[in-house]
């Protein structure tokens, strides 16, 4: 569920998440500020970071939101597959109550509007927010827009991977990024085009869905650092932003999306906390592999002991659509 902030209000950091952070960035703590300038974040001081991290005072969402941006851009610079929510830096202050007992009063589910793409800038708009994926509509889709649709997905992965580059397009005398982007905002707008006039819509949206990574205990910066084996594991608890990409020849003018969380994000803070799973790092067999086998085993490990089954990605059985109808002011690009 998404839950809306006013900028005013003031939280505390989440420590654990702000340091496993920082330390798989290679970010020294007392360097922050100057990193924190390269991505133009000028209000936070060295002092303030400090203060921030270490959990010492409440401070305003926006600082959490400029740190999380700083974060992603230097993910997306090192080409790591990772992004972090400005409400991941911070604690809820629903935290300081009786969590499970509220949270089994509170709606679970996750909710979002898809808005149908016309232009590449709509499609743009939602690729920089999401960290992953979802299509549907491709099943009973006809073969007489199946090349549109496959060249269409092509303009995607560019865009993806110029988002990579984002840095490069702040060199004053570099234009190479914006030259791409526009390549691929013609070749996105073409396609839109083509599978309009064969009555074929795409609608997107992004919806966030709490669910759970691991991370090494005694490694943050090389979760696979064959020099600490076994390796202790541990749960973080993250909301994922999925862009939904839904095909259709019905003609709705929106699509809301329902998605059924088992827990809140809170509630898998709670049950996760303080656990670990020692893993043999030198057991896994295929590298490439290691991610889903060390998350599998974690997931697997937390359900033998508690019979609890944790979510690790999106379950296409929980969610469902129904057609929505909307003011043109209601569309947010």
């Amino acid at each position: 569920m998404i839950k809306y902030l006013q900028k005013k209000e003031a939280f505390r950091a989440n420590t654990k998440c702000f340091v496993q952070t920082r330390e798989s960035l290679g970010l020294a703590k007392n360097k922050m500020s100057k990193f924190l300038e390269n991505h133009g974040i000028k209000k936070i001081g060295q002092r303030s970071y400090l203060r921030i991290e270490n959990g010492e005072k409440e401070f305003e969402l926006k600082k959490f939101q400029d740190i999380a941006n700083a974060f992603n851009k230097e993910f997306a610079k090192k080409n790591i597959d990772k992004r972090i929510n400005p409400e991941d830096l911070y604690i809820s202050k629903i935290n300081n109550e009786n969590i499970i007992s509220r949270e089994k009063n509170i709606d679970k589910n996750s909710y979002a509007n898809l808005y149908e793409i016309e232009t590449a800038s709509n499609l743009m708009w939602h690729l920089d927010r999401a960290t992953k994926k979802k299509t549907f509509g491709l099943s009973g889709m006809n073969l007489s827009v199946e090349e549109d649709v496959n060249n269409l997905f092509g303009w995607i992965n560019s865009y993806n991977k110029s988002l990579s580059k984002s840095l490069d397009d702040e060199q004053l005398d570099d234009f190479n990024v914006e030259k791409e982007v526009l390549d691929i905002s013609t070749g996105i707008n073409s396609n839109l085009k083509q599978l309009a006039e064969k009555n074929m819509k795409l609608y997107c949206g992004i919806i966030s869905l709490p669910l759970i990574d691991y991370y090494n205990k005694n490694s943050a910066r090389d979760p696979f650092n064959l020099e600490i084996d076994p390796a202790e594991f541990g749960i973080n608890v993250s909301n994922i932003n999925y862009i939904i990409y839904y095909f259709s020849t019905e003609g709705e003018e929106g699509i809301k999306v329902i998605y059924r969380n088992t827990f809140s994000k809170v509630e898998l803070e709670e049950i996760t906390k303080n656990f670990y799973h020692q893993i043999s790092l030198k057991e896994l067999n295929n590298y490439d592999k290691v991610y889903k086998e060390t998350l599998n085993e974690v997931k697997t490990s937390f359900f033998n002991h508690k019979q609890i089954m944790l979510p690790i990605n999106f379950d296409r059985s929980k969610v469902s659509f129904e057609p929505v109808y909307m003011e043109i002011d209601d569309i947010p690009f």
